[in-house]
């Protein structure tokens, strides 16, 4: 089967199964088969923190916060 065959009968799938139609990109398929990346895998190599430094910084934010002290600057 090709990818756009592909994409169109997992679309029918899926709205067969929740009532919801969605549309699915044939070129994103085969752009991820190929070996790229998404989205959200390519902005994670771009960031400056590593994940477990964005952790650290967000559980600081959200414990100021709870104290009742927002970052306003």
């Amino acid at each position: 089967k090709g990818a756009r065959k592909i994409c169109k009968d997992f679309e029918a799938l899926y709205q067969r199964e929740t009532g919801k139609k969605i549309s699915l990109s044939y070129s994103t398929l085969i752009h991820l088969v190929n070996g790229g990346k998404t989205k959200a895998q390519s902005n994670t190599m771009k960031s400056h923190l590593f994940p477990s430094k964005a952790d650290n910084i967000i559980d600081f934010v959200l414990a100021v916060a709870s104290e009742g002290f927002p970052l306003s600057h």
